[in-house]
């Protein structure tokens, strides 16, 4: 969906303007270039594409300069985030794919892991369930690729019942 939005709102771009841009997944503030002008933004409200000279590439809605609302983030480094941001930074439902073959889909909050999740390793592991600050929290089930189970209430990482 959002490929066909892109496309759509660069076939009326006529020009870019850059400006400044920080982008949530580095502390650093980056130039970036912004494919909007205001009739563009009335035709297609609040997306954009927004790609920063280290590679990293951001396609969705924005809000006062920020990624709000629904969209793609892809990492130079690999790794791809699509899912809902809140004021720069992935919040609510997503789905993180890593350059390694990992991936979580789930809730996120603030940048992290948090709520219901599944997290797949590239190694066939995965776990299931609850999720605090990144880590394991709650109950959750985590399944090896060799099919043993471990199932229970998590803490900070670790299973402890």
């Amino acid at each position: 969906m959002f490929q066909k939005i892109t496309t759509a709102y660069q076939a009326h771009e006529k020009k870019e303007r850059p400006y400044a841009y920080s982008s949530p997944f580095s502390k650093n503030s980056t130039t970036g270039t912004s494919s909007s002008d205001s009739k563009k933004s009335e035709t297609i409200h609040g997306f954009t594409t927004q790609i920063w000279p280290n590679g990293d590439k951001y396609e969705g809605q924005m809000f006062q300069n920020l990624m709000h609302g629904r969209g793609i983030f892809t990492s130079s480094q690999g790794y791809v985030y699509t899912g809902e941001f809140r004021h720069g930074k992935p919040n609510g439902l997503g789905k993180l794919v890593y350059d390694n073959g990992d991936r979580y889909e789930g809730d996120f909050m603030n940048d992290m892991f948090h709520g219901q999740g599944k997290y797949n390793y590239a190694n066939g592991d995965l776990y299931r369930g609850e999720f605090l600050n990144d880590l394991p929290h709650g109950h959750g089930v985590y399944i090896l690729a060799n099919g043993s189970i471990y199932s229970g209430i998590w803490e900070q990482g670790g299973l402890v019942s």
